[in-house]
């Protein structure tokens, strides 16, 4: 990333370059938020490091850089200026994320659903979504969700299909 408006408070805008052109499928408009990771062979987290300027930043679309330059301008969002100039002149890769009503939906969602301790009316889901996550536990998702329970908040069944309407099915 380098700055544009070096200066700037919260949410400064910077521009992601690149060395060639940009994917004719890359479809970014102004707007989606994204996710800008440094370095660019991490994968998206939601660990920062800022000594070592590591990590994932949530960013929004401000354009694409138009010709001869290859690249996207993106204001990131809650990092102060001093902590924006650490991830100048880094790789980074960009991973798109949701709309903001969407993102926030999502964070909300996985807030509950991997809170501690779990929301209780959502431990049955977050057993079935986190199964392949815990040792041994890849491939076992069916067997959950054909088992009887009927706790608090949970169906009788995991037979998701069960709770679907016919235009789900």
């Amino acid at each position: 990333p380098e700055s544009n408006r070096p200066g700037q408070k919260a949410g400064d805008e910077v521009s992601l370059r690149s060395t060639g052109p940009l994917p004719t499928t890359h479809n970014f408009t102004r707007g989606d938020y994204v996710l800008v990771t440094t370095p660019n062979s991490w994968l998206p987290s939601d660990k920062l490091d800022i000594a070592r300027a590591y990590g994932s930043i949530v960013g929004e679309v401000m354009g694409i850089l138009p010709p001869p330059d290859f690249g996207i301008n993106v204001k990131l969002i809650g990092l102060k200026q001093d902590l924006i100039m650490k991830f100048m002149g880094k790789t980074c890769r960009l991973d798109r994320a949701a709309n903001h009503v969407t993102f926030s939906r999502q964070i909300e969602a996985l807030k509950e659903l991997c809170g501690k301790p779990p929301a209780p009316q959502l431990a049955w889901l977050r057993q079935i979504l986190l199964c392949a996550d815990e040792p041994g536990g890849a491939g076992h998702e069916p067997v959950h969700c054909g088992q009887l329970h009927g706790g608090p908040g949970c169906p009788s069944r995991y037979d998701l299909l069960s709770q679907a309407n016919p235009a789900q099915l």
